[in-house]
């Protein structure tokens, strides 16, 4: 009895000054008085560097040392060497702010050919990468600050939303769990061509009645090749991959790749992999983010 009256006015104490606490840490609007509010410290930078320039062949690496770069430059110039590229034959992107409510400071500026490249973004965890490539999208992503983007010339303001999206085209990570229906009427309902579809899973050693699944029954290697068939057959002229073939195995992320090999003749690639095999299997380009203190 008397250890329940001990733990009942242990309760009551905790009650009462979290009551006091509330009551003096808001004013009368309910707002949080400034007096409470610890300034959170110093935002860190991410900052985008580029590691390797603009070329036509894949990157090689050196059998003694895979993740050998050049020093790091500013990525920024839409000129590599002695070649040279005028706003309408690249997609640039100059990204100036926040994200992470506030915690991080964003620094991105850099140029890709249209003419067929395979740019690698590559980071630790967390610097930022999604949220780049949200942004480039105009999808919700935190950031706010300067954001310059255009494609061929034209500012991405020019465009209506779902031009834009169309165009410039977003794969994330585990996206088909949020889409209704089957796989058959979602490709209906943007007019892709069903059989195009069929045949590049085909390519990819997955059957045809996967498509008239629901998306919420698919495993995520079998998400994971529908999203990415709709999205090379839906046309784009820029197309941003976050780790695409991460649920796969390894014979089947080569067949992909194959593929996006072939596209790349037609629409420039973004990819984020955190697969060093596969960055220099299919890189271009390599755009490294990178802390900034």
């Amino acid at each position: 009895m008397i250890m329940c009256l001990i733990l009942a006015s242990n309760f009551l104490s905790v009650g009462i000054a979290t009551e006091l606490i509330i009551r003096n840490a808001f004013d009368e609007r309910g707002g949080l008085r400034q007096d409470w509010i610890i300034p959170n410290p110093a935002p860190r930078v991410s900052q985008i560097v580029s590691t390797l320039s603009f070329s036509s062949d894949p990157i090689e690496a050196k059998e003694d040392d895979v993740n050998v770069k050049t020093p790091p430059t500013t990525v920024g110039l839409v000129s590599s060497g002695s070649t040279e590229y005028d706003a309408k034959s690249v997609f640039q992107v100059s990204l100036h702010g926040t994200y992470a409510r506030g915690e991080r400071i964003m620094n991105v500026d850099f140029a890709l050919p249209l003419n067929g490249s395979i740019a690698v973004l590559e980071g630790k965890s967390g610097i930022g990468k999604s949220t780049l490539l949200r942004t480039i999208t105009s999808l919700h992503s935190g950031f706010e600050g300067s954001a310059s983007i255009s494609l061929g010339g034209v500012d991405r303001l020019t465009f209506e939303p779902n031009e834009w999206r169309r165009r410039v085209l977003y794969i994330t990570q585990g996206g088909a769990s949020s889409i209704p229906g089957t796989a058959a009427t979602f490709i209906d309902s943007i007019s892709l061509s069903l059989d195009e579809v069929a045949q590049m899973l085909d390519t990819w050693g997955m059957p045809n009645t996967s498509l008239g699944q629901p998306f919420s029954s698919l495993s995520g290697g079998e998400s994971q090749r529908v999203l990415l068939a709709i999205a090379l057959a839906s046309g784009p002229a820029m197309l941003l991959l976050d780790e695409p073939t991460s649920a796969l195995d390894e014979s089947t992320k080569l067949l992909i790749e194959s593929s996006l090999k072939e596209k790349s003749k037609s629409c420039s690639i973004i990819l984020v992999t955190h697969d060093d095999d596969q960055k220099h299997r299919l890189g271009t380009m390599m755009l490294t983010m990178e802390d900034i203190n």
